[in-house]
């Protein structure tokens, strides 16, 4: 204190200037300060009172996302686009705006918030991805109408022209749920299983009847194989794709020509080889009529075979045949003058007398009645051969044989029964 009045009258004032200035500039920061803090606690419960407001507001976004899709079933919802999800989603990505204000300050509110929309943001994604496996599979198909949309499921469309294997393999691996769990056992992710089953089963069927209808060619050229062709024209049948289908028929019709043209050669060659048979049995039926009647065969202009009766009628062989018998008695195959031959060597000069011809030996009862009976005897009268047939032709064409292969046959009828 005695140093200050010691001092001048000019230092004395400069030094309590300097102190008045000092009390003054403590005395504004603290104040300054103190309206800060007011000022930074009015924005941390302004921010606060922003975030729970941002927050109420996601359960409206959470709402539309729910409508988005069927909880129970998961089905989305009928027309639902991409663009849909993805404007849902923009209202989610904004960033917070806390306005200076530390994050510690209002964790509380910003952790609520986020744990929200995240959850929001999780099920949104879960649609989109929905919504791209359903987008994908429609592709698989004709755009006649959507194999999926909502909960209306087409499962017998038609898959696109020249769909690849490896797509729908590349759709299976990353949609396909082999297993379905709690989680994923849904009525959509069972219809998505099933869409993608159907579109590899149909693009295998074309692989398979490709395969079949090229394997009916040789050297790009159709080949006669009438079972191939059967078997394959029923696998290219059962196919859906128009295109596919046209092309592998188209290949099928080369084939079938071939075939066809096979086949009317066999059967005209069969056909011709059964009218060169029936010519000929035709004519050993008219010749062995004729040798039993005592007629001639005769061949008519369409090639046919007639008898010349010995009364000069041309009738046809049954016709002379069964003139022959209700003029009476057989007609002998061996000996067509009624009886036996004189084995006695003839009259010689007087004392010599004939053997007497055998009476005609009788016929033995019936046994089992068919169309036409054939008995034949030998010279004694002994019966050889008795025995039925079905044709008239039949029993003579027999008799003829018989008699060519045993000389000891001598006599022989055939019955109408």
């Amino acid at each position: 204190m005695e140093k200050i009045k010691n001092l001048g009258k000019k230092h004395k004032y400069a030094l309590f200037t300097c102190g008045a200035i000092v009390v003054l500039a403590v005395g504004g920061g603290i104040a300054y300060k103190v309206h800060a803090d007011k000022v930074y606690s009015k924005n941390v419960e302004e921010i606060k009172t922003e975030l729970v407001a941002q927050t109420n507001s996601l359960e409206s976004i959470e709402k539309q996302a729910g409508r988005l899709q069927d909880v129970k079933t998961g089905y989305l919802k009928k027309g639902l686009t991409s663009e849909e999800v993805a404007k849902l989603k923009k209202s989610l990505s904004s960033s917070l705006d806390l306005k200076n204000v530390k994050k510690s300050d209002v964790a509380s509110e910003v952790n609520t918030y986020d744990n929200k929309a995240s959850d929001i943001k999780g099920e949104l994604a879960k649609i989109e991805d929905k919504l791209n496996a359903q987008t994908t599979v429609n592709k698989f198909y004709l755009e006649e109408k959507p194999a999926i949309d909502g909960n209306v499921v087409v499962k017998d469309l038609p898959i696109i022209d020249d769909l690849k294997a490896d797509d729908v393999k590349s759709a299976k691996e990353k949609y396909y749920q082999a297993k379905l769990t709690k989680d994923t056992t849904t009525q959509w992710q069972a219809s998505i299983n099933v869409l993608i089953d159907n579109a590899e089963a149909q693009v295998k069927g074309i692989e398979d009847a490709t395969k079949a209808v090229n394997d009916l060619f040789k050297d790009n050229k159709p080949q006669d194989n009438e079972d191939g062709y059967n078997k394959a024209k029923t696998q290219v049948d059962k196919l859906k794709n128009k295109k596919a289908k046209k092309a592998l028929n188209d290949k099928l019709a080369q084939v079938k020509k071939v075939v066809d043209e096979v086949n009317k050669k066999e059967a005209d060659e069969k056909a011709k080889a059964e009218a060169e048979t029936k010519k000929t049995e035709e004519k050993s039926k008219a010749e062995a009529v004729a040798q039993q009647t005592g007629g001639k065969a005769v061949q008519n202009d369409d090639g046919s075979w007639s008898v010349s009766t010995p009364s000069g009628n041309v009738v046809t062989p049954d016709q002379a045949q069964q003139q022959a018998n209700t003029g009476g008695g057989s007609t002998g195959g061996g000996n067509t003058g009624g009886g036996f031959p004189n084995t006695g060597g003839g009259n010689t000069g007087g004392g010599s007398v004939p053997d007497p011809e055998p009476s005609q030996p009788a016929i033995p009862p019936v046994q089992t009645p068919t169309r036409y009976r054939k008995i034949i005897w030998d010279r004694q009268g002994n019966v050889l051969v008795d025995q039925y047939f079905n044709t008239w032709a039949e029993a003579e064409i027999f008799a003829s044989k018989y008699f060519a292969e045993h000389f000891e046959a001598c006599r022989d009828s055939t019955e109408s029964v």
